[in-house]
């Protein structure tokens, strides 16, 4: 079959490609082979005529509209025979070697089917991997762009978080309970393996300590337990990369009463990963109220809006020295308790946003003394 290079695969996904992808199926031989040449010269010579997508950097941009027919590659491939398929992946596989792209974000799960596979190819040749990672795109154009395909979100997760611990709460609400479990198995897997690859306690630490809160961190700290056998040991015994603390918040995350999950004094500075925990075991219908008393908190993290019913919020003896801007996010949010912290201010605008919004408990802060707000305002604000 005719080569196919990233530039042409890419162009290909940006024009409207539904329609072809019929005319193509109607074009194929019983055997697969004439109607493989045919599709591989058609959608060639229409890509190299089309001048929607444009190089930046190591991917293609494509406009918001095409994007969602970037699952389109997947109809293609899933018409040619399977020599075809393979010699298009190939294809693929060394034209990225020759742009010098990063080939290790390519590399499929081996669970994906090849539909799935073409797909995968897609999203990271095109970018939109790193667009979903660093949130310049929204998760609804991802579910949009690959469907209910929760093996390439799994895969996403599972390929990515080692590397980038990037957030996925967001990414888990697509997936099923069992789906979910499956995932955090996995990641304890590799969170063993990668504390037998830093050889030592001391090498773990120093290499912890670098990387970014994410479920990934909360899996690999379970691991540090067993792997050093310090679970149930007092904290002047503890060895290990955080205190029993941060065990008693994982199991919390994993066997709460789903209403109510309870975080205070485990010295938490970043809620992510603990919340990634709770998703994995109960989703984000049940849970009302967050107790994360006493933590080294600073701020609320965004993943919180995913969580429709969380009326109230116990946040006392935290680092706040703002109100939590994804307040103003929470649909259900009626309380919210930031009392022995260290505000300065409470903006208006912010809170009047907030519009469920009944009481904010703000005691023992440096702004109690000389706050000033409107009435509207002042209504909500208790100073004791």
């Amino acid at each position: 079959m005719q080569k196919f290079n990233v530039k042409i695969v890419m162009l290909l996904l940006s024009i409207g490609l539904v329609a072809d992808v019929q005319a193509m199926k109607r074009g194929r031989g019983d055997d697969g082979a004439p109607g493989d040449a045919k599709r591989a010269n058609t959608a060639a010579a229409v890509a190299v005529g089309d001048g929607k997508a444009e190089k930046k950097g190591s991917g293609l941009e494509l406009s918001p509209d095409d994007a969602k027919k970037v699952a389109a590659l997947a109809e293609v491939m899933g018409g040619m025979s399977a020599e075809a398929r393979r010699a298009l992946m190939n294809s693929l596989v060394a034209s990225a070697k020759a742009e010098r792209l990063e080939t290790a974000h390519f590399s499929p799960p081996l669970e994906l089917n090849e539909a799935q596979t073409a797909i995968w190819s897609a999203l990271h040749y095109g970018g939109w991997v790193e667009k979903f990672l660093s949130g310049e795109a929204t998760i609804g154009a991802l579910k949009d762009m690959i469907g209910d395909e929760s093996a390439i979100i799994k895969g996403l997760i599972l390929t990515h978080i080692p590397k980038l611990g990037f957030r996925c709460a967001e990414w888990l609400v697509l997936l099923s309970k069992d789906d979910r479990l499956e995932v955090l198995k996995r990641l304890m897997i590799k969170a063993a393996a990668w504390l037998d690859g830093m050889g030592s306690k001391e090498a773990a630490r120093t290499e912890f300590t670098k990387l970014p809160e994410s479920l990934w961190t909360v899996c690999i700290r379970r691991a540090f337990l067993e792997k050093y056998q310090v679970l149930g040991r007092t904290n002047a015994e503890q060895e290990c990369i955080d205190d029993v603390a941060i065990n008693w918040a994982c199991e919390n995350c994993i066997n709460p009463e789903k209403w109510h999950l309870t975080l205070f004094d485990s010295k938490i500075s970043d809620l992510n990963g603990f919340l990634e925990l709770y998703i994995i075991f109960n989703g984000v219908d049940e849970l009302e109220y967050l107790d994360i008393y006493k933590n080294n908190l600073t701020s609320l993290p965004a993943a919180l809006r995913l969580f429709p019913h969380l009326r109230m919020i116990s946040a006392q003896h935290n680092r706040f020295t703002v109100f939590p801007t994804v307040a103003k996010t929470l649909p259900a949010l009626e309380f919210i308790n930031l009392g022995y912290n260290a505000l300065t201010s409470l903006p208006e605008a912010e809170i009047l946003l907030c519009t469920h919004l009944k009481k904010i408990y703000v005691y023992h802060n440096r702004s109690a003394t000389r706050l000033t707000a409107t009435p509207a305002v002042l209504a909500k604000i208790s100073f004791t």
